[in-house]
């Protein structure tokens, strides 16, 4: 009767601590595989890698996409479109775009008679404020031994208009945004930064400011709370205007028109002259805006009069009465009573 041979048990050594290890033997970085599994490499053999590509694209003007990594002023140097830099950590080496090849026009804000101290801090706050964003850029020089690359966003951008623009499609009478835009597609874009009010975006090139009420069917007080840099979203353009001799391209674009309105299938949910529980969302000097129900089924409640002597804070749950709804899924009301302040002490 034969023995059958005992087998031993598998290594089940947690890959990821082999890669600790040996990041700790040599100078080893991890780099993800054609397979999807992540692969120990030396860093000087990336930077190689990295250093070909970046060859291959300065010759032949081929444009690069990156992640706007971190912002630094050059020492040095006093000019301050030329100091201030936006950095992108590509392959292990620095790509540096002063503030100069930031943009293809000056963002606004800046004044023409601003002191030199003004206008570094006006470019540090405009590149700080893109930190994430993806972004295109052109090598223009390489210098392997100091590890860096200097590159031009806003030529990349003039490509990009100029490809999406300005020339007209094979057998055809416009250019592919142009096309697009009469045909009310949805278009890709990608968000550049954010504020409170508004969320700027860039389609192709150009670079427009889409405000609050173009952002969101629901009432939503900062608007950086929904969107971030580098995110992807989809626009509707609802007007362009092109100068196809100076190459200046406006854009008014919509972020809530490439999605369904919510609101008009929530609203039917809700009656006029209803009392409903919500949360102050927000307000402005005509009154406040009131969150009925949640993210997906709700509704927001704009209320001009506030019944009582207190008045509520955002964050305050309320109860509020409807008195008018609206065939574009919005609603009016006033609220009748603070339920919960946000402040409210726990017993």
């Amino acid at each position: 009767m034969g023995t059958e041979e005992k087998k031993e048990p598998e290594k089940t050594e947690n890959r990821y601590e082999e890669i600790e290890k040996a990041l700790k033997r040599t100078a080893k970085a991890v780099a993800i595989s054609s397979d999807g599994k992540p692969e120990v490499r030396d860093i000087d053999a990336i930077r190689a890698d990295t250093f070909t590509k970046l060859y291959s694209a300065m010759s032949s003007g081929t444009i690069l996409t990156g992640t706007l990594s971190g912002c630094e002023t050059a020492k040095n140097v006093i000019t301050p479109e030329l100091a201030v830099q936006g950095i992108v950590d590509y392959g292990g080496v620095k790509i540096i775009i002063p503030a100069k090849e930031m943009w293809t026009k000056i963002p606004e804000g800046l004044s023409e008679d601003a002191s030199s101290k003004d206008k570094f801090k006006f470019y540090t706050s405009k590149v700080s404020a893109m930190l994430n964003a993806q972004i295109d850029f052109l090598v223009e020089r390489v210098d392997k031994d100091k590890n860096i690359a200097c590159a031009s966003r806003a030529s990349a951008m003039a490509i990009r208009r100029k490809q999406n623009y300005i020339r007209k499609m094979h057998g055809e009478t416009e250019s592919r945004m142009e096309k697009a835009v009469r045909e009310k597609r949805r278009i890709e874009a990608r968000v550049v930064s954010t504020s409170g009010t508004s969320v700027r975006i860039e389609i192709f090139g150009v670079e427009t400011r889409v405000k609050a009420a173009d952002a969101c069917w629901r009432y939503v007080s900062k608007l950086s709370s929904v969107f971030h840099p580098g995110q992807h979203i989809y626009v509707i353009v609802k007007d362009m205007r092109i100068d196809k001799n100076t190459g200046d391209i406006e854009i008014n674009a919509s972020i809530k028109e490439a999605t369904e309105n919510m609101l008009l299938h929530n609203i039917k949910y809700y009656q006029e002259g209803s009392i409903q529980t919500g949360t102050i969302s927000g307000k402005t000097v005509k009154g406040y805006y009131v969150a009925v129900g949640n993210t997906f089924t709700g509704i927001d409640v704009f209320c001009r009069r506030v019944m009582g002597q207190s008045m509520p804070q955002t964050g305050d749950i309320v109860a509020c009465k409807i008195n008018r709804i609206y065939d574009d899924g919005n609603a009016s009301g006033k609220i009748t009573r603070i339920i919960k302040p946000i402040q409210s002490i726990s017993y």
